[in-house]
């Protein structure tokens, strides 16, 4: 689903769309919106995954999405964990293997090498878009909408057209990618 509606694009650009203006603008936000994830790697909308990791023999595991709002199941070769006595996690997405107490002295586990296999289910992005990300969306897709063959430049003397890729294919300007940026997965 598109981060913003053909009705806030109307709203954006102080038009009345058509019916297929409707359409074409449903086209260019869902074009915008893959965009903006593309760049973030994020989904952003809020989605239910199920991420295979590689163990890292280490106590912290990163999960590709965040922010993370549920963890459901953690499985570390197959054997499932528990929250709060087997991993700890945050809405930063961090799962932290807990310390074992019945040890003395206490140590605490790790997510196994990178033959191991963890699995998570969890929940991760936002139930509502964030306005950065929204009015990125409309920004791009208002300059699609505008000026969809992405000329740049025209001389009418020897008649010669420039064109921007960036603007036909729907790629982030250098204000848009700021605006978002707070948004990109983190490495």
């Amino acid at each position: 689903m598109a981060f913003a509606t053909a009705a806030d694009l109307e709203d954006y650009l102080g038009v009345t769309f058509t019916a297929a203006d409707t359409v074409r603008a449903g086209l260019i936000l869902n074009a915008a919106t893959e965009s903006i994830r593309a760049y973030c790697a994020q989904t952003i909308s809020q989605a239910t995954t199920t991420a295979k990791l590689p163990g890292t023999w280490s106590y912290d595991l990163m999960l590709p999405e965040a922010p993370v709002t549920a963890v459901t199941t953690v499985t570390l070769n197959g054997d499932a964990l528990t929250t709060n006595s087997d991993y700890y996690w945050n809405s930063r997405g961090t799962l932290r293997r807990a310390a074992d107490f019945t040890v003395a002295p206490a140590t605490t586990a790790h997510w196994g090498g990178p033959e191991a296999t963890v699995s998570v289910t969890y929940t991760h992005g936002y139930a509502t878009i964030p306005d950065a990300v929204e009015s990125t969306c409309l920004s791009v897709a208002a300059r699609l909408f505008a000026n969809p063959a992405g000329v740049q430049s025209e001389m009418l003397g020897s008649y010669q057209v420039q064109y921007d890729r960036s603007a036909q294919t729907g790629a982030l300007n250098d204000h848009e990618m700021q605006m978002v940026r707070q948004y990109r997965r983190r490495v």
